[in-house]
């Protein structure tokens, strides 16, 4: 579980930093077109550095999300289902029937 959210962290995380530096290029880009401004600024480059950043959080969190549904697996495997099954008879206040337990 510690794993899983992990990965979700880094998805948040390269989210955050993708849009932020999608949205820091455009509005740079827009605002160098309407504007009699030397083009480009630092903004263009910082978000530039985001979604690059960001294009490496998303590929690390791959691997981990692997990792972590096959610890997920391998543990619903030892826990439980050996097979064996008991069946009663019972009586309620809703009437008789059958338990089944496995």
């Amino acid at each position: 579980m510690e794993l899983y959210q992990e990965v979700r962290n880094k998805t948040i995380i390269g989210g955050i930093l993708l849009g932020l530096g999608i949205g820091l290029t455009a509005s740079d880009v827009m605002y160098g077109a309407s504007a009699d401004v030397q083009y480009p600024t630092p903004l263009t480059y910082v978000g530039l550095a985001a979604t690059v950043l960001s294009i490496t959080v998303f590929c690390g969190k791959s691997k981990k999300l692997n990792k972590s549904i096959e610890h997920y697996n391998k543990n619903l495997k030892t826990v439980g289902n050996t097979g064996s099954y008991d069946i009663q008879l019972t009586a309620n206040s809703n009437g008789i029937g059958f338990k089944l337990s496995f």
